[in-house]
């Protein structure tokens, strides 16, 4: 945080120098929401950012099935979404499917179902369940994550991989009193980020950007930060 301060302090204008300490946290939060969105693109990810995101990584944990009015269909399982998840990096499934008087079971890796409409996909004959090719898509919703079997198989267990969800940053610690009022709310106790090493540039050069206001195109200046840093290909 005292690194952030005298950044903010050398810029070249005096308004910076006044800043309040919830506002200088309020910022670096703002910059560490836009790092994590780096993870929603879904693709390769690089050496660096899996580096920095690493220790957000879980071990494969069961996923609760869902029961009750709508948890269940012809065509899709809903399972609880991990309360502390941010995305998911994989989900595999034990499947099974009665064949005359077998009971047969396989386990393979539910495919994230990247298209915008699940049922259009669905019915268009590629994105279906299927027990002969290890075929099964998975989407969320408000609801929670929906796994598509397509009415070819049942869903006896759902394992996931994921990367948590990081709260936000606080240092109650460096102000006068011990506390400061953030959004509303009275914050009292210091929480760190749990990135990996080598975040901490990264979030002050972005939070220093978010903090001017003579930057004509803020997306372009932040891609340029990520891309300088080796975060996005």
């Amino acid at each position: 945080m005292e690194l952030f301060t005298r950044r903010l302090y050398l810029m070249d204008d005096k308004k910076f120098k006044g800043y309040e300490l919830s506002t200088k946290v309020g910022l670096i939060n703002q910059s560490k929401r836009l790092f994590q969105k780096t993870l929603n693109s879904r693709g390769d990810m690089t050496a660096e950012l899996q580096r920095i995101f690493n220790p957000l990584k879980t071990p494969e944990t069961v996923l609760v099935k869902m029961t009750g009015e709508g948890s269940n269909s012809g065509t899709y399982q809903y399972f609880e979404r991990p309360k502390d998840m941010y995305i998911d990096i994989e989900v595999s499934v034990d499947v099974r499917k009665d064949i005359g008087k077998h009971v047969c079971r396989k386990t393979f890796i539910s495919e994230s179902l990247i298209t915008g409409d699940a049922f259009a996909a669905q019915n268009s004959g590629y994105f279906v369940g299927s027990f002969d090719f290890e075929q099964s898509y998975r989407d969320e919703d408000l609801k929670g994550i929906r796994l598509f079997h397509s009415g070819d198989f049942d869903f006896e267990q759902a394992r996931i991989i994921y990367y948590k969800e990081v709260e936000d940053f606080h240092v109650a610690s460096l102000s006068e009193d011990g506390s400061y009022d953030y959004f509303g709310e009275r914050i009292t106790k210091d929480v760190s980020l749990p990135f990996g090493v080598g975040y901490e540039e990264i979030l002050l050069d972005v939070a220093s950007v978010l903090a001017r206001d003579d930057v004509q195109d803020l997306s372009l200046e932040i891609q340029k930060i990520f891309n300088i840093k080796k975060i996005i290909q």
